[in-house]
């Protein structure tokens, strides 16, 4: 029982010395990664990061007239040496729109980018008779005329109203020089194909 009275008295005679050493300042400790000094600051990073490159949209309104059209025939006599009736002016006849139609293609662009248009006829084999006639396109404002025609359309201003036009309108050219070709109905001569690229 003396013993362990003797170590606890060491102990704190020992515990003392240490303190009278170290004085009475208290005693404080700090993370090396936290030692700044007031205001603490941190700086703030950033980057952009570009998206990939987006296709182009392409959107194209596409409003067709009705595309119906009368041929009259022009006066004709009997040609007593060929044994035929023959024009007596230079052309077989005449093609005029019929009242109430149109023969307009419209366009407008709203596509994020120019586009190419090309406009062509396919005549209906079907329909023997109006086999030699064929369609002439004419888009007055870029100055291209002909049975197939190809022009530019640029893409759109921004805004609502931004969109690119173009007008073109279809006129029938050719003879219907063969009797059966009187028809009291329409038929179906042929087709117009817009390629948009």
């Amino acid at each position: 029982m003396k013993k362990k009275a003797v170590y606890l008295v060491v102990i704190i005679a020992v515990l003392s010395a240490f303190m009278m050493m170290l004085g009475n300042d208290p005693i404080y400790v700090y993370a090396a990664d936290n030692i700044s000094a007031s205001p603490s600051t941190h700086t703030v990073k950033g980057r952009y990061i570009a998206s990939e490159l987006q296709d182009d949209v392409y959107c194209v309104d596409i409003v067709w007239g009705g595309m119906e059209y009368d041929y009259t025939q022009s006066d004709r006599r009997w040609d007593t040496t060929n044994h035929k009736w023959v024009s007596t002016t230079d052309n077989e006849g005449q093609w005029k729109l019929k009242d109430g139609s149109s023969n307009t293609i419209n366009l407008t662009n709203h596509s994020s980018c120019d586009v190419n248009v090309t406009i062509e006829y396919t005549p209906n084999a079907e329909e023997e008779d109006y086999n030699g006639v064929t369609m002439l396109f004419d888009n007055s404002d870029d100055g291209v005329s002909g049975n197939r025609i190809a022009f530019n359309m640029l893409m759109p201003f921004e805004g609502i109203e931004g969109a690119t036009t173009a007008d073109v309108t279809v006129t029938p050219v050719g003879d219907l020089d063969n009797a059966t070709a009187v028809n009291e109905e329409y038929v179906v001569m042929g087709t117009i194909t817009v390629i948009v690229e």
